[in-house]
C-alpha cells in the first residue's frame, strides 16, 4: 500500500496522565511549573485535545496535536484525576504540533497492519499489486 494521506481528528476529553516536570506525550513536549516543587512528580493533569493518528503495526503516529494547553496555562492537577486533592495554580504548558507535511505518502509493505486514532480519522490508501 501507499498511504497517501491522513484527514480528520479525535477528540479526547479529560485525559488523565501522570505529569512529571517534563514529559512527552504523544510525542509533545510539555513543562509543569510547579510552585511547590514536592508536587511535581506522582501528580496527574486531566487533558482535553484533538489528534490526529495512525496506528502501524501497533505504533501510534501522530500527524498533528492541538488544543493542548500552552503559554503557561493554569490547569487543575491532583494525585490520580480522581477529583480529590485538587490544585489549580499551576502553570502548565505543551507544544502543539501542526500538520507534518513529511508524513506522507508512506509506502507501508504488506502484512503490515494499518489503523486510524479512531472513527473520525481517514487514511488514503493506494493499493499495488505486483505480479512478476
Amino acid at each position: 500500500w501507499k498511504a497517501t494521506s491522513i484527514y480528520g481528528a479525535e477528540f479526547t476529553a479529560n485525559q488523565c496522565i501522570t505529569a512529571a516536570s517534563q514529559f512527552d506525550w504523544l510525542g509533545i513536549k510539555c513543562n509543569n511549573y510547579f510552585s511547590n516543587p514536592s508536587y511535581i512528580n506522582n501528580h496527574s493533569v486531566s487533558l482535553s485535545y484533538f489528534a490526529t493518528v495512525m496506528i502501524v503495526n501497533g505504533v501510534r503516529i501522530v500527524n498533528e496535536l492541538s488544543g493542548m494547553p500552552s503559554s503557561g496555562a493554569i490547569i487543575k492537577y491532583s494525585l490520580n484525576c480522581s477529583g480529590s486533592d485538587n490544585y489549580t495554580n499551576q502553570s502548565f504548558s505543551c507544544a502543539n504540533r501542526g500538520v507534518n507535511p513529511n508524513l506522507m505518502p508512506m509506502w507501508i509493505p504488506a502484512g503490515t497492519t494499518v489503523k486510524t486514532g479512531g472513527p473520525n480519522t481517514f487514511i488514503s490508501v493506494i493499493e499495488f499489486n505486483i505480479i512478476p
